[in-house]
């Protein structure tokens, strides 16, 4: 029968040594991290505590050390990126936000920071599309942007700015209407821009797009044929003949004016034929794509 051997005392010295050295290693990079913290060099100081915690991992100061400093410091660069985000800076909140996640990943401020900053990045590309539109003389497509911008992002100041500079435009435009409603004669401003008709009555403003009783028939509205809205280039096409779509399946976009715009299924169906391809010069009205509709669509 084998005995256990007994530790010698040489041996319980050399272990002993091993813990001690690890130990006082340990110490050594904590000191250091301490060290740092107090320069304000906070990423070299939470690399330190990192290590330090590594080497003893059954140190529980050195883990809520790492905890409380690596949290704090989390917060106040998410502080910083939003204060970034407040005075425009969109690339430096990007970066403090996404140094705070790697930092701690569970830190919700900086999550919501950059879904943020998606959604204002997101808003400004319709504002300047709107305000390219309002240039160019096509009133109705800026109000369509301006609206899908505030939509997505109702507290975005800049939009709310051009909104007010789109009202103006159409107040220009406008003219004085007397109407009556419910027995009182009342003044409106009317303004029609060719497409839609404007109406601005006591602070409010409504649009109106038929502007007739007997209103001729649209061959845009076509739910057999996807047209290109305006003049412009083909930028993509996805979908090719003999494909199924479902209705609202983005088909083919048309670029004009810096600005994409999307065609979609009208109704769900299968492909007939494409009439276009990506790169190509479109006429204003021109048939891209041809869908076979069931009847019961």
């Amino acid at each position: 029968m084998n005995t256990p051997k007994r530790l010698t005392l040489s041996r319980w010295l050399r272990i002993f040594s091993i813990v001690l050295v690890a130990g006082c290693a340990s110490n050594q990079v904590h000191n250091e991290a301490m060290r740092l913290l107090a320069e304000g060099q906070r990423d070299a100081a939470i690399a330190k505590l990192r290590e330090a915690s590594r080497m003893e991992p059954d140190n529980p100061q050195y883990r809520i050390e790492l905890l409380n400093e690596t949290q704090k410091y989390a917060r106040e660069l998410s502080e910083r990126a939003e204060e970034a985000r407040r005075t425009g800076n969109a690339n430096e909140a990007a970066e403090l936000f996404g140094k705070a996640l790697r930092l701690d990943p569970a830190n919700d401020r900086a999550r919501r920071g950059l879904v943020a900053l998606e959604r204002d990045a997101r808003s400004n590309k319709l504002l300047a599309e709107s305000e390219r539109a309002l240039k160019e003389g096509y009133l109705q497509l800026a109000q369509e942007r301006v609206d899908a911008a505030l939509a997505d992002n109702p507290a975005n100041a800049g939009a709310q700015r051009h909104a007010a500079v789109i009202r103006e435009h159409v107040c220009r435009q406008a003219v004085w209407l007397g109407i009556e409603l419910d027995g009182t004669q009342r003044r409106a401003l009317v303004a029609d821009d060719g497409h839609t008709l404007h109406l601005a009555l006591d602070g409010s403003t409504f649009t109106f797009t038929e502007t007739s009783p007997w209103p001729q028939t649209d061959v845009s509205a076509d739910p057999r044929r996807a047209r290109a809205p305006v003049a412009g280039t083909v930028a993509q096409v996805l979908v090719r003949a003999g494909d199924t779509v479902a209705m609202g399946q983005p088909l083919v976009s048309v670029e004009a004016m810096k600005m994409e715009m999307w065609l979609n299924a009208a109704a769900a169906g299968t492909v007939r034929a494409v009439h276009a391809a990506p790169k190509a010069a479109v006429a204003s009205g021109a048939v891209l794509v041809e869908l076979d509709i069931p009847e019961q669509a």
